[in-house]
């Protein structure tokens, strides 16, 4: 019995991993009806104000994360920090909804990110808010790799307040010349558009180490409460954790499938 529930969890694996390259992942969703219990630092300093929302300014239905977000010398992070463990050699994506309705010159330093991050680094793949030198509220794509280094593309894309959108990004780490390419969207005219960062051998060969998703912004030199904008998602799905590769699948289920005809051999009843 153990035998056969063990190759029957690794023929499922299989299947997962050989029906469509898109399914190389594990995702997971969440729409904020309730509070969904993710890590909140930083809220309550320095004019910050965000967290679990039963508002609905995102476009969804009531419940959403974000708030107001201010330039700080310290982080400040709404996420969800629990079994996430992705780097640049998986496939992976997130989406949802988006929307801020209010700014004031929003200089965070670092940017604000949307997206996956590592919660002991540096690290970020996902969607950058800052004002970049001007009145509003920009975004780009952005990676920033384990040893700091943020890769942004140029140019940044001015928003509108109070205009919901659905936002996407996906990795694809054999895209663009071949070391991976991320790639992000925002819908809507007035600030929608798409967004493609390429990497170059030497930045693939850093790498990003991710286990977190959700807000996340690095400390600035220093703080101005002043600076600011309200930002809110909702209804995000998101990676969590690559499956095996189809290859290692299929060798993990010949070896099983080699172990169990032994184990049949040695513990079949003798025939006389």
């Amino acid at each position: 019995m153990l035998f056969a529930r063990h190759l029957s969890v690794l023929s499922a694996l299989a299947m997962v991993a050989t029906t469509s390259p898109a399914l190389a992942q594990v995702v997971r969703s969440q729409n904020f009806d309730t509070d969904p219990g993710w890590t909140l630092v930083g809220s309550g300093a320095n004019g910050n104000n965000f967290g679990y929302r039963t508002s609905a300014n995102a476009g969804g239905s009531a419940g959403e994360a974000g708030g107001r977000f201010t330039r700080s010398t310290f982080v400040r992070t709404y996420a969800d920090t629990s079994g996430i463990s992705l780097s640049l050699d998986a496939v992976f994506a997130a989406q949802g909804r988006f929307n801020f309705t209010n700014d004031n010159a929003p200089d965070f330093g670092p940017a604000l990110q949307v997206g996956h991050f590592s919660g002991s680094g540096l690290a970020s793949v996902g969607v950058s808010f800052n004002n970049n030198n001007t009145g509003t509220l920009h975004w780009q794509a952005s990676v920033r790799l384990d040893d700091g280094t943020n890769i942004i593309s140029p140019p940044s894309i001015p928003l509108l307040s109070n205009v919901p959108r659905t936002w996407s990004y996906d990795w694809n780490p054999t895209g663009g010349t071949g070391s991976g390419r991320l790639t992000v969207t925002l819908s809507g005219i007035n600030g929608g558009g798409t967004d493609i960062i390429d990497l170059t051998p030497a930045q693939r060969a850093v790498g990003v180490t991710l286990d977190g998703f959700g807000f996340n912004g690095e400390s600035a030199t220093s703080s101005n409460s002043g600076l600011l904008a309200d930002i809110f998602i909702d209804d995000v799905t998101y990676s969590v954790i690559p499956v095996p590769e189809p290859s290692s699948v299929a060798l993990m289920t010949v070896t099983v499938a080699f172990v169990g005809r032994r184990y049949r051999r040695r513990h079949s009843p003798a025939v006389a």
